[in-house]
């Protein structure tokens, strides 16, 4: 069957020989979703004078067009003369078909971060949307498969990644999610009836920020990685940006603000952990705690005043 990068005709389904009695031992190979067709082994019985239909055998191939982009165009199919051989020779008759397929509408789709799109190590989930969109009025899309690779930084791998909580929304289908370094979503065998949309839910949450403490990046699914029994694919990519923050504010204060030479002060180091689950702190450096050029006008009294509290650093 023609076929192409962009277009094409496939075999849709179980194909038949019939025919006059006397179409007997033929090997029609066809697999659906698959050009190809092969037949060996087939005895075509004579012809008989003034009986219709004898010394004719049918090759029954049901078939379906696809296209990437939808446009309309027109292919040939030929089985040429000398194409088909047998114990008698080879056919002395043949040329093209042409078929034309017309145009239909490709698909839409978008993806997005419900509230918001920022996520906090340790802090809330977010939901990520995906909304697929089929606007041709008259071709249901049926097969629609894709996978969502997580945005990486680092070594660390994904910055993001499933929570592990089943998908939801109106798409059905399967949903596969894989957490860790390699986070992603495998979405399959999702419908769209003509004119249809529907929307996919997939709980998120922050996985790491390679030691920033606001990560910025961009959540995309290529249009190349759409595929449907169809063959149409959006023309677009889905892409969100989103931020992962890490859950760790810092904030200094004297106590008073204003203070004399020689008169002693407080000088408060606050460290707030704002996502869910405890954050060990390695360690900081604030020296001098005094700028510049006023660096040397400003000590610690003694090593013996430092006191720390849970969340509270006092010099």
């Amino acid at each position: 069957l023609p076929t192409n990068a962009l277009n094409g005709l496939r075999v849709n389904g179980p194909s038949t020989i019939s025919g006059a009695a006397g179409c007997v031992g033929g090997t029609l190979a066809t697999s659906a979703g698959l050009p190809g067709i092969t037949l060996s082994g087939l005895t075509v019985p004579a012809r008989q004078v003034g009986v219709a239909g004898s010394g004719e055998c049918y090759l029954n191939i049901p078939i379906v067009a696809y296209s990437v982009d939808g446009a309309s165009t027109s292919l040939s199919y030929s089985v040429n003369a000398g194409e088909v051989s047998s114990s008698q020779g080879v056919n002395a008759t043949g040329g093209p078909q042409a078929i034309t397929l017309r145009a239909v509408r490709q698909p839409t789709w978008s993806k997005s971060f419900a509230a918001d799109n920022v996520l906090v190590i340790g802090g809330a989930a977010r939901t990520l949307a995906i909304t697929l969109t089929n606007p041709d009025p008259t071709i249901a899309l049926t097969g629609i498969s894709f996978t969502d690779v997580f945005p990486t930084s680092g070594a660390g791998g994904a910055v993001m990644e499933p929570t592990g909580a089943a998908a939801t929304g109106t798409c059905g289908g399967t949903v596969v999610n894989t957490q860790g370094a390699a986070a992603q979503i495998a979405v399959s065998n999702v419908s769209l009836a003509p004119g249809a949309s529907c929307t996919l839910n997939v709980a998120v949450r922050a996985r790491q920020n390679n030691g920033v403490f606001n990560r910025t990046a961009t959540n995309t699914i290529p249009a190349t990685g759409f595929t449907s029994q169809q063959g149409l694919r959006p023309l677009n990519n889905a892409t969100a940006d989103l931020q992962v923050r890490s859950p760790l504010a810092v904030t200094k204060q004297f106590t008073p603000q204003i203070v004399a030479a020689g008169q002693p002060n407080t000088f408060t180091i606050q460290l707030t952990n704002t996502g869910g689950l405890a954050l060990p702190v390695t360690g900081f450096t604030d020296n001098p705690i005094a700028a510049a050029p006023y660096q040397d006008r400003l000590n610690i009294a003694s090593t013996a005043s430092i006191n720390n509290s849970l969340s509270l650093i006092h010099i």
